[in-house]
């Protein structure tokens, strides 16, 4: 209760200036599905543009662990924040002591001068403050993308220019390690990755210090699988594989489970995997992808019903069971997110992009058309493409939608 009182005054100060705008952790109307669409938004502009999108990624061997107290009181002071808080959450972070128990025997207790408490609510509004000069490390002229201790480099190139680029993107992921390492991070090579959007030659190399790092075709960002050409499927055989994987327990724990409590199991295990992000790629998926998807969803929602011998017809099973099949769920999840945004004008850039491109009928207050200015179609899509997609799609009033 104290580290949340704590946060309640840090956060009176807004969120673009304590964390900075690319941050999407711990901000009102961000989340991991915010942070995948605006690299996806960006990915899919340039695309439109005919250029090549170059992205890094860092990971970081230890974050919570390695925060500095003092380099973190320096970016307080920066904020101005008052002076008696900044006391108490240095006082928070300092004289503090550990040791190791293994195997029943203790070590000796010694004082730990860095690094934040493990498990503290605490903790991730610190760390965000501690990277929050991020962005202006890279430059304004890249796009920076960050969940807590993930962060997403990504500058665009015209195709016949990308060597430079590539240059360019080095001296940025040079600064970016160099500047880490003067904040006491450290970074793991070894997990390093870097993809070319919109290019299919041969395999392309960065250099970031005394390694090269090759081009991928797949890159996972935030738990969300991008392929070099926006194609979904990587990411749906992804998804599926580790939905088949509870199959098994949820029929075996059909036996022993209500239905409702079975239900419970469902949406906190299993539907929360399969329509994790759902809002960035659901809608681009291609129909045999969307098949597969259907068929799993239809094969759960049986075992939850218990109709193993196969008696009901889907729409029945959706009836019964109150769930919903994928292209209806996907219909919902899109007019949530498209609410959300519309709604929480926090997201300045997708917010921006959605209120450039969208009209209001005269006739129909509540209606919002979205312009559909890109030139690639869904499967290669810009977020506004799928924006009006998405709105031609919705049956019901989504503007001012509170719950579904």
């Amino acid at each position: 209760m104290f580290e949340r009182c704590l946060i309640l005054k840090l956060k009176r100060i807004d969120t673009d200036i304590l964390f900075g705008q690319n941050q999407h952790e711990y901000r009102i109307g961000s989340s991991t599905s915010t942070a995948c669409l605006t690299f996806q938004d960006y990915i899919a502009t340039n695309l439109d543009e005919k250029k090549v999108v170059l992205m890094y990624s860092i990971d970081l061997t230890s974050a919570f662990d390695l925060l500095r107290p003092s380099i973190l009181v320096k970016n307080l002071l920066q904020l101005n924040i008052s002076k008696g808080l900044i006391r108490v959450i240095l006082n928070f972070l300092s004289n503090r002591t550990g040791f190791v128990d293994f195997n029943g025997q203790n070590s000796y207790v010694s004082k730990i001068p860095i690094g934040c408490v493990q498990g503290s609510v605490l903790g991730p509004i610190l760390f965000n403050v501690y990277v929050r000069e991020l962005q202006k490390v890279v430059g304004e002229n890249s796009l920076c993308v960050s969940y807590a201790d993930d962060s997403y480099i990504a500058i665009s190139s015209p195709i016949n220019n990308i060597n430079t680029s590539i240059n360019e993107l080095s001296i940025i992921a040079s600064k970016h390690i160099e500047w880490l390492s003067k904040i006491g991070m450290i970074c793991n090579a070894a997990k390093t990755e870097f993809i070319a959007f919109g290019y299919s030659g041969e395999p392309l190399f960065l250099p970031v210090g005394e390694s090269m790092i090759e081009s991928k075709e797949n890159i996972k960002v935030l738990g969300t699988t991008f392929s070099s050409n926006l194609s979904w499927s990587p990411h749906v055989h992804q998804t599926l594989i580790k939905c088949n994987r509870l199959s098994y327990l949820l029929r075996y724990l059909a036996s022993f489970l209500t239905i409702k409590q079975h239900r419970r199991i469902l949406h906190s295990h299993f539907f929360s995997v399969l329509y994790y992000c759902s809002s960035l790629w659901a809608g681009c998926v291609n129909q045999q992808d969307a098949r597969r998807l259907n068929a799993i969803v239809f094969k759960t929602i049986r075992l939850n019903c218990r109709d193993f011998s196969h008696i009901f017809r889907n729409k029945d099973l959706c009836d019964m069971s109150e769930l919903r099949s994928f292209n209806s769920a996907r219909t919902v999840n899109d007019a949530l997110m498209l609410h959300y945004l519309c709604t929480n004008p926090t997201n300045s850039i997708l917010t921006t992009r959605l209120i450039q491109q969208c009209i209001s009928f005269s006739r129909f207050p509540s209606r919002i058309a979205f312009i559909d200015y890109s030139n690639r179609r869904i499967g290669r899509t810009s977020f506004v493409n799928r924006a009006k997609k998405i709105c031609d799609s919705i049956p019901f009033d989504w503007l001012h939608l509170s719950t579904i």
